[in-house]
């Protein structure tokens, strides 16, 4: 399957460490993963919550 030319385009990063909070706050967990593209290292907190039985990631 050929590649889309933005999919050409994006970096490869890579999750190298995952961890959620044990407890909600007000039915948000708060996550973070490690990432790393090349040398760079970021860390990214990541807002989830289930709605309508999903979960789902909230922009916050």
């Amino acid at each position: 399957m050929p590649l889309y030319p933005i999919e050409e385009k994006l970096p490869k990063v890579t999750v190298t460490d995952s961890s959620c909070d044990d407890k909600a706050v007000d039915g948000v967990y708060v996550c973070k993963l490690d990432l790393q593209h090349n040398d760079e290292k970021n860390e990214m907190p990541l807002h989830f919550k289930k709605v309508d039985g999903t979960w789902t990631i909230l922009d916050k």
